[in-house]
């Protein structure tokens, strides 16, 4: 079973509500309304340790895929709970990423690493260094478009695994 990471905007005044009332993360993830704004599929623990070097911790606020924010009550939203990143964090996070480029990530990408550090998913050694390279920076791209759309709308995020 695959865990792929989503990610969708919210206010200020819906990350409060959803803090204060966790029972209905569930229903504001998942009903017939809602909609994922940023797809990480599974790059996501790549990404992560691309830009902290750690499995799950790091620098904040390089460490905001999977760390770091508020976590939104206990409810198992497919692979644990769903976190909260206030308009705040998502800005400082966006900052960080927007002086990220490629070559920088690919500076940072050694195949032998990500296997040795069992990085998500675990397929370091199929296909070229090149292809996997590319599979996690089109997905960092994405991330970084979240990011600053969001930034500028002043908008935080919900983040989660499913």
């Amino acid at each position: 079973m695959s865990m792929l990471y989503n990610l969708r905007f919210a206010s200020n005044d819906q990350i409060s509500q959803l803090i204060i009332d966790p029972d209905t993360i569930e229903e504001w993830l998942f009903n017939e309304e809602s909609a994922v704004d940023a797809k990480l599929e599974k790059s996501w623990h790549g990404i992560h340790y691309l830009l902290t070097g750690s499995q799950w911790e790091g620098k904040e606020p390089y460490c905001y895929l999977l760390s770091g924010g508020e976590t939104i009550g206990d409810i198992d939203v497919g692979y644990g709970p769903a976190r909260a990143l206030r308009p705040d964090k998502l800005k400082d996070f966006n900052a960080a990423l927007s002086e990220i480029d490629r070559a920088e990530l690919r500076k940072k990408y050694d195949k032998k690493s990500l296997l040795s550090n069992e990085i998500y998913p675990s397929v370091w050694n199929q296909g070229s260094d090149d292809d996997n390279f590319d599979y996690l920076y089109s997905n960092f791209v994405t991330l970084k478009e979240f990011l600053r759309e969001g930034a500028q709308k002043s908008y935080g995020a919900i983040v989660w695994l499913e």
